[in-house]
């Protein structure tokens, strides 16, 4: 889709033009299944094309593409698109559209007109459109919307019942309504009042803001091409690296350099950051649109639909719900910036739509989307910006927050878990349900070879071909049965889609996958690299601003990214002030690694008790996992029983878990912590509230085929080792500690304890104030 303001011109292929402003229900994992549906509806299509081709010969055509325009209001839409079928009749010429359903036929017209409206309206614009396509006056036309039912093949003729420019009036009148609703954004944006990040900056800012806004001055940077622009910014926490990205960012939407913003983070206490400090903007900048989106849980949770199609919950008896409706105006939800859920769920209940249509309606609304980072690199995910209408990736801005993650969660996106029990048990369902014998059997065939695998068994290049067979047999049975898995329980929908997704994966030339068995009954297919996925994302955003307190050796973030260095613009924060905040020592008495750390337990405990007692307040203690913190807990508990100790339980995350430390704080002399997850990137708590902190381990990743995948991927082994064990690892205690220190008052005494913090490759890849 191309929009001209100046020109009030629209360029769209017919089947967005009919779907804009629909209610646009978020997928369900059985609708994610594949191209079952897709396929079966062409061998229809092929069927019924070979009796016309038989009845007509040379007076029908297939597939015949149409381009025309459209005026209406005042603007212009250009349109294209491809009808079905073009038949010459003696006295007419016939335009038939084929559409599949899985609805009983024949169906009442006015219910049809109800359900099907999009499709009498892409009729419509092909009626339209043809006489604009025909070099001279012709025979009339009339156009004919052929229904037929998926599964027995019945049919259903439908004739426009209206003239095509009365069927196509609402929703020109809708994308009229949109569109000058969005050149009325276009000229609010332009005169936007975008106010300074802070009322006053802190000298080590000062260069930082200046180099991010010169990105802006030029259509170059000294490293980047003149079209596109990638930066990296390295700064501290609590250097304020947010509110000047945000302002940077707003500059380049007054200056219409870009039409829209999209702040990606990974975890949602990032996310909720964000939306303080635009707050704060909007109290300035009035003019400001921004929309926080959350995940479809969230949306359901507030859903006032005893019957929905976002939660796959649909009857007949309730048409209302599944009928195409206008998206909502929500100018008024948006002024008071990024509403919260009760609000959505309010517009939604005076709509009686779901949550989610108004949530979508918002971000097309909003120049400043804020999510995570799965709405671009996800792939049961992104579909719903890439379907937003207005969205165009070529005009965008993007800012990836805690960009040293994003390989690692891309990986983990595209990575999937198959169940031995979860096929056995899709099998059996199959059965009750008496379909075809050998869909069954195939699944039963995939969970004999998944149990036949040893634990931490890496397949060999045999074992690849087979298990590639396997599910090859199983999608080619969802694409001919997929109606069958339509009843089956919802409790199956999530294992029968990580099947498909693991076939996809196996066939996405940009994926390096690696199937190995975890343990008995799982076989895992572990993403190692990525970046060929990252690098095709990326590149059709021209502006990118990565932000971390702790990147990688910019070559390997580089790489991971598929790039090279010198694609990449860096912008550091010399915060040296920080340099006095932080007393650090390695205690070289200890080896934790994996191996021999359990032979050390008494002296760490002994050594975090002559911490505790000689500190005023409490100590944080940082551990590889939740296993070594709650094994040197219950040494701490025979060897100093009157210590007050804090060991954090797995399971908890985002507020729950940050709330337990909070409680936890003033009431144990020591907490001990895991290093990594959610916790390290979202500790802000602990600034100014904690001084004396140690950290067991530099908490290299667990040994396991995978990660030696990764490191074997590198030709040098050292540089291997490095970059898949001892740069992740030292990252998490850089991100850990980091967040002690949020402003030049604030202190830490910090003791690494192992050996190893001492050696040259690792204390190199300590940040330089800990050094």
């Amino acid at each position: 889709m191309q929009i001209d303001y100046t020109k009030r011109l629209l360029r769209i292929g017919i089947r967005n033009f009919v779907s804009f402003a629909q209610s646009s229900y978020p997928a369900t994992p059985l609708q994610n299944l594949g191209n079952w549906r897709t396929a079966l509806g062409q061998q229809w299509h092929q069927q019924l094309w070979q009796e016309t081709a038989r009845q007509y010969g040379e007076q029908a055509r297939a597939e015949v593409s149409l381009e025309g325009q459209i005026m209406h209001a005042g603007w212009t839409f250009q349109l294209s698109g491809r009808i079905d079928q073009l038949i010459q009749e003696s006295d007419h010429l016939l335009l038939r559209e084929i559409k599949t359903t899985q609805h009983l036929l024949p169906i009442p017209l006015e219910t049809l007109r109800e359900r099907y409206s999009d499709y009498l309206e892409q009729l419509a614009c092909y009626e339209l459109l043809l006489p604009e396509c025909m070099p001279a006056p012709t025979l009339p036309i009339e156009a004919e919307l052929l229904l037929l039912h998926i599964d027995t093949g019945i049919r259903q003729s439908v004739q426009l019942p209206e003239p095509p420019e009365l069927i196509l009036k609402l929703r020109l009148d809708t994308w009229v309504d949109f569109l000058e609703g969005q050149r009325l954004a276009d000229e609010r944006i332009r005169h936007l009042i975008v106010p300074q990040a802070f009322a006053q900056f802190r000298d080590d800012q000062i260069p930082i803001r200046e180099q991010l806004f010169a990105c802006l001055s030029s259509n170059s940077t000294p490293t980047a091409p003149a079209a596109k622009r990638r930066i990296t910014l390295e700064a501290a926490t609590g250097f304020g690296k947010t509110s000047i990205a945000i302002e940077w960012a707003l500059q380049a939407l007054q200056q219409q350099q870009v039409n829209r913003v999209i702040y990606l983070t990974g975890k949602n206490t990032g996310q909720q950051q964000v939306v303080q400090e635009l707050n704060r903007f909007q109290s300035d900048s009035p003019g400001l649109r921004f929309f926080q989106l959350r995940n479809q849980v969230e949306h359901h949770r507030i859903c006032p639909h005893p019957v929905c199609p976002c939660q796959n919950r649909t009857t007949d008896e309730h048409p209302a719900l599944l009928s195409y409706l206008p998206f909502p105006r929500v100018e008024e939800l948006l002024r008071g910036g990024s509403p919260d859920m009760e609000s959505i769920g309010l517009c939604a209940s005076s709509y009686q739509i779901c949550p989610r249509l108004v949530s979508q309606s918002a971000l097309a609304q909003s120049e400043f989307w804020i999510a995570d980072y799965n709405y671009l690199f996800a792939p049961s995910a992104r579909n719903l910006l890439e379907s937003l209408p207005g969205f165009d990736p070529t005009r965008t801005l993007l800012i990836i927050d805690e960009a040293h993650n994003l390989h690692e969660r891309t990986c983990a996106n595209f990575s999937v878990q198959i169940s031995s029990y979860r096929c056995q048990q899709i099998a059996t369902a199959l059965n009750d349900l008496r379909s075809p014998r050998s869909f069954p059997a195939a699944l039963n065939a995939l969970a004999r070879f998944v149990d036949g695998l040893s634990d931490d068994q890496t397949l060999d290049t045999t074992q690849r071909y087979h298990l590639l067979d396997l599910l090859e047999s199983v999608h080619r049975h969802l694409c001919d049965h997929g109606r069958w898995v339509a009843n089956l329980p919802e409790l199956l929908w999530e294992p029968i889609w990580q099947l498909e997704l693991a076939w996809q994966s196996l066939h996405n030339e940009q994926l390096e996958l690696l199937p190995w068995s975890s343990r008995h009954g799982s076989l895992n297919l572990s993403c190692i690299n990525a970046s060929a996925i990252l690098r095709s994302t990326l590149e059709t955003v021209p502006v990118i601003l990565f932000m971390t307190a702790t990147f990688p050796p910019m070559q390997v973030f580089a790489q991971e990214l598929g790039w090279q260095e010198q694609d990449l613009h860096r912008l550091h924060a010399a915060s040296e002030w920080r340099n006095a905040c932080y007393q650090v020592a390695i205690d070289t008495r200890v080896n934790t690694s994996y191996r021999k750390r359990e032979g050390h337990y008494h002296c760490t405990a002994q050594t975090l008790e002559q911490y505790a007692r000689s500190s005023l307040g409490p100590v944080i203690c940082f551990f590889p996992s939740y296993r070594y913190a709650e094994a040197i807990a219950r040494y701490l508990e025979v060897i100093a029983p009157e210590l007050r100790v804090f060991a954090l339980e797995p399971g908890l995350s985002g507020d729950d878990l940050f709330e337990h430390i909070d409680r936890a704080l003033p009431q144990h002399d020591i907490l001990c912590l895991p290093l990594g997850s959610s916790l390290s990137e979202g500790i802000d708590l602990l600034g100014g509230r904690v001084e004396n902190v140690m950290v067991v381990s530099p908490a290299l990743p667990e040994f396991n085929p995978v990660q030696e995948a990764r490191a074997n991927a590198n030709t040098d082994a050292r540089q291997g080792f490095r970059n898949a064990y001892q740069i992740p690892g030292m990252t998490k205690v850089n991100q850990a500690l980091g967040r002690l220190v949020r402003s030049p008052e604030h202190r830490a005494r910090v003791l690494l304890h192992c050996e190893r913090f001492a050696q040259a490759d690792f204390r190199t890849l300590l940040a330089r104030e800990y050094q």
